[in-house]
């Protein structure tokens, strides 16, 4: 089957879904190279057969393998980029594709991808190492941040935070509050040669939460330039912006 997709040489937009398997395991996949694909949604799993070096925006979603949940799509990614000495400009983890248990160092992946990735989208937020990410990504008279290319953030924030004890949900609004800041903050940008966030979606269900962000930082931030989208599932509101990564929007199929 992966085989057959990838058969067609001038094929540069793909949406493989993780559906399309069966079962706990990966049976009879080769590995598989193309040239020219540009733009990839696939699952966790199906990354570690693929070989793409022209690929530049890539989405990824979980493997429904019960056996394999302990994937790490920090790893695979990494492995990808590689493998196939690609320069991926957007990334996307959707749903669950974070659910591996293990706590996975970013960043080795965040160097490959710091010199082009202009779109980040993290969803949801129930990684263990997303306030880990939200750090790193923080712009600093010291750092120009692990991405410093980033154009367009998207958070999901998972019920995770929001069943914690106060002290912990304080800390993650203020580690988003202050990452934002800082990417938006024009001395830091020229400092560092880098561009201004442009774009921040936010993807709750909880209205408590986005009311305590948006005094934050999100209303403050919206007033001086920063386009600034809410919506309270993955798969609604934010996929009908004008981005350059709509590619891989659900609803237009």
């Amino acid at each position: 089957m992966l085989e057959s997709v990838f058969s067609f040489p001038d094929l540069q937009e793909l949406i493989f879904e993780y559906e399309c398997y069966n079962g706990p395991n990966l049976p009879g996949l080769k590995p598989v190279y193309h040239a020219n694909l540009k733009n990839l949604l696939c699952c966790v799993a199906t990354l570690s057969y693929l070989t793409l070096p022209a690929l530049e925006c890539l989405a990824v979603v979980p493997y429904d393998g019960q056996e394999n949940q302990d994937i790490s799509w920090v790893d695979n990614v990494t492995a990808l980029i590689h493998r196939s000495e690609c320069r991926l400009t957007d990334l996307h983890i959707l749903e669950d594709a974070c659910t591996s248990r293990g706590n996975y160092s970013f960043k080795k992946l965040f160097a490959l991808l710091a010199p082009t990735l202009v779109v980040f989208g993290l969803d949801p937020s129930s990684s263990p190492n997303t306030q880990e990410i939200i750090h790193s990504i923080t712009r600093t008279e010291s750092s120009a941040g692990s991405l410093p290319c980033l154009e367009y953030l998207k958070f999901s924030i998972h019920e995770y935070y929001i069943d914690r004890d106060p002290i912990d949900f304080d800390s993650f609004v203020d580690a988003f509050t202050t990452t934002l800041i800082s990417l938006r903050d024009d001395d830091l940008a020229e400092k560092w040669h880098a561009p201004l966030l442009k774009q921040v979606s936010v993807i709750c269900k909880n209205d408590t939460l986005i009311a305590r962000l948006r005094a934050a930082c999100l209303d403050s931030l919206s007033s001086r330039g920063l386009e600034v989208g809410y919506a309270r599932e993955p798969w609604t509101g934010v996929r009908t912006y004008e981005w350059h990564t709509t590619w891989y929007d659900r609803t237009r199929r």
